[in-house]
């Protein structure tokens, strides 16, 4: 064999080595548009699941609240600031106050999970978020609609 011939089985080796490297690199490519794939629908599911605990809060007027809390002892939550607290409150609420990085833990010490808990804020946002939190640890949440503001208007009582 002359010293051409080799030189052309070495570059068709080369060449195969080239095209393998290529495939196997396409490969791994492959290989991780499919893991983010994977990812995104797990993600995706994560949601539909959180989506699925949302029956567990459920809103209520000021009205059918004070009906509510005049002729049974419920699991009443403040979830203003404690300031916001002292300015007046609804009966015998409990102030566990939403913004704090504890307040999760806050209200698995105090609250008992088999029965509902009624949360108000000072217009209703603070607690309809409360009220996620505390689904997504498996409570059901009743939120007052339009808060403490809404229970002014109604003209029911404030403690101080």
């Amino acid at each position: 064999m002359s010293n051409n011939g080799e030189n052309d089985i070495l570059v068709l080796h080369v060449l195969f080595i080239r095209y393998i490297m290529k495939k196997t690199l396409f490969c791994k490519q492959i290989i991780g548009i499919m893991k983010n794939i994977v990812a995104l629908f797990t993600a995706l599911a994560i949601s539909l699941i959180g989506c699925l605990h949302s029956d567990k809060s459920e809103q209520i007027d000021a009205a059918a609240l004070h009906k509510i809390i005049s002729t049974k002892k419920v699991q009443l939550v403040d979830v203003r600031t404690a300031e916001e607290y002292a300015t007046g409150h609804i009966g015998y609420a409990v102030n566990i106050d939403m913004k704090q990085p504890n307040f999760t833990q806050q209200a698995k010490e105090q609250l008992d999970k088999r029965k509902p808990v009624y949360l108000y804020c000072r217009s209703g946002r603070r607690s309809s978020t409360a009220a996620k939190m505390l689904v997504a640890e498996g409570f059901h949440t009743i939120n007052l609609q339009g808060g403490i503001e809404a229970w002014k208007q109604a003209k029911l009582p404030i403690v101080k």
